[in-house]
Parts: structure tokens; C-alpha cells; sequence
């Protein structure tokens, strides 16, 4: 299979200087045309997962790099804190981070623009899926338990 000169160019670059560091091109690169390009896929795989958390981040525009722009310019938000503190920069709009990603009796909420979701009080289970009542076990229903209440 024959490189394209695109990809050949790439590669050159890198030997010469290093890998890309740029969030922007970083961002723009990884993210277009890509199937992973649904942010709440990036979002769900950031929560979960806790080896690539710095990758995603850059992919979700959530590294906090300095760059001043307008928000409301025809492209759009490219870093958080272009947006209300209520929101994040996904797909060059600000939105609400929390819109969709908690399933059933599970909540969201920010911390530094990254949505947590969590089970609600009384209720256990994974929040992406969907939590389940708790079922509260009382010590003489254990099995094995012969002991007699006083």
C-alpha cells in the first residue's frame, strides 16, 4: 500500500519535530470526519475512562488553553471558557454538557464544565445505563444469620 503524500508529509513532521502539541489542530484532525465525532460518545468515554482522560479532554475542547476568541463569530466556541460557566464548547457550540448522558433515576452535574453523572439518593447502579431502587437488607435477613432480635 502506497502512503499519500498528505500522510507522508505527516509522518516527515513528526520525525522532525515532535508530535503535534496544537489543541486546535489536535481538535480539528482527530475530530473530523471521525465516527467518534458524537460528543456524547467522547463524553461517556471520558468519564469511564481513566487512561486516555487527558486525549479526550483535548478532543472535547476541555483543556484550558489560552486563546482569545468570540464565541458568537460564524465558527463557533473552541475552548470552554468561551462559553457560560453552565456550559462547554461541544461541536463548536456551547451547550449543555449534561443534556442526555444520565439515564433513569440518575443525575448530572458540572465540575470545571465536565458532567458527573450519579444514582439519586436511594437509588444504586450505573448512572449510564440506568439506575435501580435500592433494596435495603436488614441484618436478620442475611442468610446464615441465626440471630434472634431481643
Amino acid at each position: 500500500a502506497k502512503t499519500s503524500s498528505v500522510n507522508k508529509q505527516m509522518i516527515d513532521d513528526w520525525r522532525r519535530k515532535g508530535p503535534a502539541l496544537d489543541p486546535e489542530s489536535v481538535t480539528q484532525s482527530t475530530m473530523e470526519g471521525s465516527p467518534a465525532r458524537n460528543s456524547q460518545v467522547l463524553l461517556i468515554s471520558l468519564l469511564i475512562s481513566v487512561g486516555c482522560v487527558f486525549v479526550l479532554l483535548c478532543l472535547l475542547g476541555l483543556g484550558q488553553f489560552p486563546k482569545q476568541r468570540n464565541p458568537n463569530d460564524i465558527e463557533g466556541c473552541t475552548y470552554n471558557y468561551e462559553c457560560p460557566e453552565d456550559s462547554a464548547c461541544i461541536n463548536r457550540v456551547c451547550e449543555d454538557p449534561c443534556f442526555g448522558i444520565c439515564q433513569d433515576n440518575a443525575t448530572c452535574q458540572m465540575f470545571n464544565r465536565i458532567p458527573y453523572c450519579s444514582c439519586k439518593p436511594g437509588f444504586s447502579g450505573n448512572p449510564f445505563t440506568g439506575c435501580q431502587r435500592a433494596v435495603e437488607v436488614l441484618a436478620g435477613d442475611l442468610p446464615g444469620n441465626n440471630s434472634k432480635p431481643r
